[in-house]
């Protein structure tokens, strides 16, 4: 849906570069512009809001989880793993914490001292694409035109605001995977199956 939403900016953002030339852009063609990135960002906005809601189903259960793996003293319950997120002000930091708690209680091997495991630095960088993601597409929004057409500058915000949240995406994708691996991974060995 992002690489839809992208295609359809970069067509604008030629309409616009035309127009800013000199060149003849039709109303038609300005129109068709606007309803094919309303479209494109509609389909985007529903798949980015999927995607939230699922994730945030998957970070309660594995803060959850933390405790059934022997995991305890948690700073963060797995209700308050999701609030932080709508949370303002703390909502640009709380999240990183409960997602670095998490990763340590599923991947510390010895569980005693879970708390002091260390947290890999992509961590930081998945979070910090979040939040840049975030500040473009805010950026983008409040620079559109009062036609909701983009300008050139929401257009590239728009793009780095994507590029950005995809690159967070597939950064996401892999703690994903880890973390579960690891949770099932230590259920099994506490239940004794294998």
């Amino acid at each position: 849906m992002s690489i839809g939403y992208m295609v359809a900016l970069s067509r604008s953002y030629e309409l616009l570069f035309n127009l800013n030339d000199g060149q003849f852009v039709s109303r038609a063609a300005l129109v068709d512009a606007a309803d094919e990135i309303g479209g494109a960002a509609a389909a985007y906005l529903v798949v980015y809001v999927a995607s939230a809601i699922a994730f945030l189903m998957w970070q309660h259960r594995v803060s959850t989880n933390l405790r059934r793996i022997g995991v305890h003293g948690q700073r963060f319950s797995p209700t308050w793993a999701i609030v932080w997120w709508f949370v303002p002000i703390m909502h640009l930091f709380r999240p990183y914490q409960v997602m670095s708690e998490i990763w340590r209680g599923s991947t510390a091997t010895i569980q005693e001292t879970w708390n002091n495991a260390p947290v890999p630095g992509v961590l930081g960088v998945w979070w910090g694409l979040h939040l840049i993601g975030g500040f473009f597409g805010i950026f983008g929004w409040v620079l559109t035109d009062d036609f909701d057409l983009p300008t050139r500058a929401s257009t590239i915000a728009d793009m780095l605001s994507i590029v950005a949240l995809v690159c967070d995406g597939i950064i996401l994708i892999y703690f994903i995977n880890r973390i579960t691996d690891r949770q099932e991974e230590k259920a099994l060995y506490i239940t004794g199956n294998d």
